[in-house]
């Protein structure tokens, strides 16, 4: 996923300063704001939401040898209860 995505939902671009002069105050992009739907907002915060899920996950099973077996364990069940309670439907059918 492009790391920009989040931003341009939120209405948030970053513009190439391409008019031959330099960058500009040492930068060679600038942003502009643009306003956005409700619904992009949404999109992003849900992006968002599930990117720290990802993270949260990638960390633990990274993690498998540094936790005693019981403790990594229910470590792993709480974080498959966090997924399942996004959406219960859809976890049950991809999951399961």
């Amino acid at each position: 996923m492009k790391a920009d995505l989040v931003k341009r939902l939120r209405g948030e671009y970053e513009i190439p300063v391409n008019d031959g002069a330099g960058p500009l105050d040492g930068k060679d992009t600038f942003t502009r704001t643009f306003p956005v739907p409700p619904i992009h907002t949404e999109a992003a915060n849900a992006i968002e939401e599930l990117q720290t899920m990802i993270y949260r996950l990638s960390r633990h099973i990274r993690n498998t040898d540094t936790k005693p077996a019981v403790a990594w364990g229910m470590q792993a069940v709480n974080l498959l209860v966090e997924v399942r309670e996004m959406d219960e439907e859809r976890y049950e059918r991809e999951v399961k």
